[in-house]
């Protein structure tokens, strides 16, 4: 199994290696690679950019938060961040040598981690475990476009995956893995490269994610203020040695076999092994997130490490509930 990576995250596709057309798959690797490569900036080296964004998504209760988030990039000089909603506010400005925050809690909420693993643009890529079983040309939304349908096995279970793509420019518009759909729109340029400035996140056909951006290449000079952390700044140190924090006791809810529940459970793990500031990250089965939630919070780690010392560590925890 090879990781997918893309712009801001990597996915993993699987499937059995099974006989299917050489021609069918060889034209497949050059549309994604083509979707790569019209997607990619021209200019080689660091790119002084700025990005501004705002998006909608679809909240634990159900309902739509509001969020912005902006992006200042500054090479060699370092990288100004602002988070931004009704509950939410951080600033990060990471440097040569230390990361400082602003704001009451350095942990994201889980709308704003999963808009930063949708930009600038999510990319996949097929690999010699992926089965292509159809090209054809089709009108996605009013956009010619190009399709490949392809089949992903994980154990016993079958996934029927496709990606589409602009016909004309090569971009990639669409992608569906498993009850997962990503819709890209409203391409513009930036230093040679198409990145969307819409974007679509559904699960199980409901819109989880709406993200409007735009990123630009700076010219002008920079102020020396945006990057100087001021005297409330939490100032963390650059890890010139690290090691993750791993389980001590990590016990999953008592099942009786069957079918398995996976919750993704985000949470930071302490300096002194415990875990808090618990969150849903991912579940289809919101009846059991409470219980995931206690689950998570009981179990314990050996701490992370900086530069020898214990250090706090975000991480998602997977809890799984047999038959149930």
């Amino acid at each position: 199994m090879r990781s997918l990576c893309v712009a801001a995250l990597c996915l993993f596709l699987v499937s059995n290696s099974v006989a299917e057309d050489a021609q069918l798959r060889a034209r497949a690797f050059e549309m994604v690679e083509r979707s790569h490569e019209v997607s990619t900036p021209r200019q080689s080296g660091p790119i002084i950019n700025e990005t501004l964004l705002t998006f909608h998504a679809l909240g634990a209760d159900g309902s739509m938060r509001e969020g912005s988030y902006t992006r200042v990039f500054a090479g060699d000089t370092g990288m100004r961040e602002e988070f931004t909603s009704a509950d939410f506010h951080l600033v990060s400005i990471n440097l040569p040598d230390r990361v400082a925050f602003i704001g009451k809690s350095e942990v994201l909420p889980p709308e704003f981690r999963g808009m930063l693993k949708l930009i600038p643009i999510q990319l996949w890529r097929l690999d010699q475990e992926d089965v292509v079983r159809e090209i054809k040309k089709t009108n996605h939304k009013g956009m010619d476009s190009q399709c490949i349908e392809f089949e992903t096995i994980r154990g016993a279970d079958t996934y029927n995956n496709e990606m589409c793509f602009d016909a004309q420019s090569g971009a990639q518009i669409y992608a569906r893995s498993g009850n997962v759909e990503l819709e890209n729109s409203g391409f513009f340029d930036f230093a040679g490269a198409k990145l969307p400035g819409h974007v679509m996140q559904y699960r199980n056909g409901t819109l989880m994610l709406d993200v409007q951006l735009t990123r630009r290449v700076i010219s002008e000079a920079l102020s020396p203020d945006m990057f100087t952390p001021p005297p409330e700044a939490n100032i963390g140190m650059r890890c010139h040695t690290y090691r993750r924090a791993f389980g001590q006791s990590m016990p999953q809810p008592q099942g009786t076999g069957g079918l398995v529940t996976s919750i993704v459970v985000h949470a930071v793990i302490g300096t002194d092994g415990t875990v808090h500031d618990a969150a849903i990250e991912n579940s289809d089965r919101p009846d059991l997130n409470d219980e995931a939630l206690k689950v998570a919070r009981s179990w314990t780690f050996t701490p992370a490490q900086c530069n020898g010392n214990p250090n706090t560590q975000e991480a998602n925890l997977v809890v799984r509930f047999h038959g149930r």
